[in-house]
């Protein structure tokens, strides 16, 4: 266990979900930020849940974007069955519904983080949102008492969207006062096919948020 880590689970290890949410509340408050909107995007959305739990005063409004917590067994594995299968560069491909360019785009993005072992791929993915919760049940009342404005947004063609349908259909239809959003067509990297398009649905978010209907 880090040093520096703070959120461990019952056997001393490191809860990431917990820590990384633990840590962007932390920097928040280090620069006097009271209350400010949050959008997240797969695993970027898990600090946001982490604060909509624990700290729903500091949120004007919360987007996260093609992730919901699982609360579901999952419906299937398709995207991870493609990095075992095909390896990491068709699991990338499948995100995008135009790779011709989006593609190059994820490379030289990944690339910052210098030489990646997809092997470490799934452990980075076992750090779901669902993990902030000791339990199915409490993350489910959560949803179900939230006090915090909302926004899902998934893509139809999104893989990892089909794999976890019954969990995300459960929360839309259960997270209080939310508001969903779903594209016909896109997939899991839409912010790169079509980054205006999902600009446009985080400000629409915002200003729908601060109206009390």
């Amino acid at each position: 266990m880090p040093a520096c880590a703070t959120e461990v689970n019952d056997d001393g290890s490191t809860n990431w979900s917990r820590q990384w949410g633990s840590d962007v509340y932390n920097f928040a408050r280090a620069l006097n930020l009271p209350k400010f909107h949050y959008v997240g995007k797969c695993h970027g959305s898990i600090p946001g849940w982490y604060i909509a739990k624990n700290h729903p005063e500091c949120l004007k409004s919360f987007a996260s974007f093609f992730l919901a917590p699982h609360t579901k067994a999952p419906n299937s594995n398709k995207w991870f069955d493609l990095l075992k299968t095909h390896g990491p560069m068709e699991m990338l491909k499948s995100a995008m519904r135009k790779p011709e360019t989006g593609l190059q785009a994820k490379v030289a993005e990944m690339s910052a983080f210098g030489k990646i072992d997809a092997s470490i791929i799934p452990k980075y993915a076992a750090n779901f949102a669902q993990n902030i919760w000791a339990s199915t049940e409490e993350c489910i009342d959560t949803l179900a008492n939230m006090e915090v404005p909302v926004e899902y947004l998934f893509g139809t063609d999104d893989l990892f969207f089909q794999d976890h349908l019954d969990s995300n259909v459960f929360a839309m239809l259960n997270t209080k006062g939310s508001r969903s959003v779903i594209l016909s067509g896109e997939r899991h990297f839409m912010e790169i096919d079509c980054p205006e398009r999902i600009a446009s649905e985080v400000f629409t978010f915002i200003d729908e948020a601060a109206k009390d209907y």
